[in-house]
């Protein structure tokens, strides 16, 4: 019963994200970023895997330098440190960005 209901949390924690990720492509404001660092950090299931989280430097509409982790981890780093990546942020909330 456990592994049923952590299956459902799962989906749905992945279904959220894909929604999140395709309203900010389809609505976000497009920028250019810096990849600063990397954090890495854990995700627990049947194996215990390692999760790079990418932190993005970019300038705001507001002209403000916003360094941010992203929500979106990979197993691996996908973007080298110093690497300029399009990002796509949310206008009401920047805290809320996917790295491209």
């Amino acid at each position: 019963m456990l592994l049923i209901l952590l299956g459902i949390v799962g989906l749905a924690y992945g279904l959220l994200k894909k929604q999140q990720k395709n309203y900010l492509l389809k609505s976000g404001i497009k920028t250019i970023g810096i990849v600063a660092d990397h954090e890495l950090g854990s995700m627990y299931g049947s194996i215990r895997k390692s999760i790079y989280y990418p932190v993005i430097e970019f300038e705001d509409n507001e002209g403000k330098l916003r360094r941010l982790k992203s929500d979106f981890g990979y197993n691996f780093k996908v973007f080298k440190q110093n690497q300029q990546v399009e990002i796509y942020y949310d206008n009401t909330n920047f805290r809320k960005f996917i790295p491209c």
